[in-house]
């Protein structure tokens, strides 16, 4: 008998054991940490109350990543409504960590024992797991939205320098797609690398996959981006059939500049009357509708109980709580028709001559400026062309005088060399004249000299003189016959 109640004893210590152990829980039950340098993130765990117990919790940290983890509690007070409590735990490494594997765990300790149970404590525990690579290379990405386009930069967080960055961008919507390649080289440590996504497209909502080879390593990561805002205009409301006392149909067309079917759209409809709304029509609306574009939208005017007049129509596109577009429209109630037409705005009347004014005088004030730029153009050409004609024709007259100056150079040594030849001509000539005046007889020379003497222009010189002079004196002698005595 005694040792069937031991064992009776001991069936019963381990049913109750394992029930007070279910009363308290822990979900999920470990965390994989991912390794960047610098890295900051926060994580949640949750502690569960099974069995709806008044205790309170003590939370713990333990293990390797104690210094890098901080809670934001330590514990935590459960009443017996409270069927589970949310803990955070924020992590934030270092650069520098060194390659290895680090586990921690938080332990959460029922200090207060169950009901039925006395000086019994329940542990439960939340791992954690952390794998630093012994590679040490590392890229963050980080999208910056500006007014032209959008920049998506990424920047080398390892200590390393990676020797080849190849990107591979896809953009794509449901209809189009684009990729832009780049690729840098010795891509150091702090250094940013930033590609530019012009904002040429269509608004709408893109959806861009980032492919990075960097070495070694790979990464991919995906994100949307949205260009643009999203408006849907109303053009127009037509009616179907215009009958005074019955529900009437307007045809209401719809257009969406977005490159995205736009879905669970509603349009809402209020009648006003001199500025107040008519409670027998505050309640216009359509379903919700599904649209790609451009659609028509059905909505009824029940005019059954609407008195003859001008009435004002305020149409609303919503999606969800958000307003996407709107318009208004004047309802017109005659005796057997209705007629509506888009209210025309007395503002907008008296702003578009003002505005068309605006624009013809800047059209007028831009147009006088590019006349007078081009008359300025042309005046400055044609005073280009007439300098240029100018130097041409002062080149031309130069290089003729300078060619007249070469033939008159030229000229006056073809003169002094003629000039040269005539007086070395007149030098011989005067020698053979005295030749022959010293060996002809005296009357001959004389003729003979008289005559060189008209051909020579210049005078003969002294020596010459008085040697004719002798000569004539001598003939004159022999000539004349002494006198006879008688």
């Amino acid at each position: 008998m005694r040792f069937e109640t031991k064992i009776i004893l001991i069936i019963s210590l381990i049913l109750v054991l394992s029930s007070s152990v279910t009363a308290l829980g822990v979900g999920p039950v470990y965390t994989n940490l991912e390794f960047e340098p610098n890295f900051e993130k926060e994580y949640t765990f949750s502690i569960y109350n099974d069995e709806n117990d008044a205790f309170k919790a003590i939370i713990k940290i333990e293990g390797e990543l104690a210094s890098y983890i901080s809670i934001n509690t330590t514990e935590e007070i459960f009443e017996e409504t409270d069927s589970n409590k949310k803990v955070k735990l924020s992590l934030n490494l270092p650069r520098d960590m060194v390659p290895g594997k680090y586990n921690s765990e938080i332990t959460i300790t029922r200090n207060m024992a169950p009901k039925g149970m006395i000086g019994l404590q329940t542990i439960v525990s939340h791992k954690l797991k952390l794998t630093v690579p012994a590679h040490g290379k590392y890229i963050s990405e980080d999208i910056v939205e500006g007014k032209d386009n959008i920049s998506l930069e990424i920047t080398n967080i390892g200590l390393k320098t990676i020797t080849q960055v190849n990107f591979i961008n896809t953009i794509y919507d449901e209809e189009n797609k684009w990729v832009q390649e780049n690729s840098i080289t010795e891509f150091v440590s702090d250094e940013i690398f930033t590609i530019l996504i012009p904002k040429e497209q269509s608004p709408g909502i893109y959806t861009h996959e980032l492919y990075i080879k960097y070495d070694e390593l790979e990464k991919n990561n995906s994100f949307k981006i949205t260009i643009g805002e999203l408006k849907v205009e109303i053009l127009d409301s037509k009616l179907e059939n215009s009958k005074l006392n019955e529900i009437n149909e307007l045809k209401t067309e719809l257009i969406a500049d977005w490159n995205q079917e736009l879905k669970n759209l509603r349009i809402e409809g209020i009648l006003k009357q001199n500025g107040k709304i008519v409670e027998l029509m505050s309640d216009i609306k359509t379903n919700e509708f599904d649209f790609y574009k451009q659609t028509i939208q059905s909505i009824y005017l029940n005019a059954e109980k609407l008195a003859k007049g001008e009435y004002d129509l305020e149409l609303t596109v919503f999606q969800g709580e958000n307003i996407l577009g709107s318009n208004t429209f004047t309802v017109v109630l005659k005796e057997e028709e209705i007629t509506i037409k888009q209210k025309s705005n007395l503002i907008t009347i008296i702003l578009i001559p003002i505005i068309l004014i605006i624009l013809a005088a800047f059209i007028y004030i831009e147009s006088k400026k590019i006349i007078a730029k081009k008359k300025k153009s042309i005046r400055e050409k044609h005073q280009k062309e007439q300098e240029e004609l100018n130097r041409k024709t002062k080149e031309s007259k130069k290089k003729v005088k300078n060619k007249k100056n070469k033939k008159t150079s030229k000229e006056k040594i073809v003169i002094k060399k003629k000039k040269n030849d005539k007086s070395k001509i007149k030098k011989v000539n005067t020698k053979k004249t005295l030749k022959q005046a010293k060996n002809k007889p005296i009357s001959k020379n004389i003729k003979t000299s008289r005559k060189a003497g008209s051909r020579i222009k210049k005078k003969p010189s002294k020596n010459i003189i008085n040697k004719k002079t002798i000569a004539i004196n001598k003939q004159k002698k022999q000539r004349t016959p002494k006198k006879t005595r008688r």
